[in-house]
């Protein structure tokens, strides 16, 4: 049994903010190919960039296990869930409102 509660790994901030902005580039091209409400959506393009933002701050931490795959893996989530906004902020600006 633990004797403290431990933090979120950086390394699991990081997975999550690639797994989050995957998810949300799929959703910003299922949207644009099928249509239907997106205003819901855009919401998850910003939880990766949440996650990245945690797990870059937690990779530079003295003591962080895996501190490289996390900085790494954690730019790429940002870089993901930028792709994501974007594409959402496109999908916002040819919808017509």
């Amino acid at each position: 049994m633990a004797e403290k509660n431990e933090p979120i790994s950086a390394r699991a901030c990081a997975i999550l903010s690639v797994v989050i902005a995957g998810y949300s580039i799929w959703a910003v091209i299922a949207t644009a190919r099928d249509g239907g409400s997106w205003i819901f959506s855009v919401l998850a393009s910003f939880v990766p960039l949440l996650f990245a933002a945690q797990g870059l701050r937690m990779s530079r931490l003295p003591g962080a296990r895996w501190a490289l795959f996390s900085l790494v893996t954690s730019i790429v989530g940002a870089a993901l869930g930028l792709v994501s906004l974007i594409g959402f902020l496109w999908l916002y600006s040819i919808s017509g409102f």
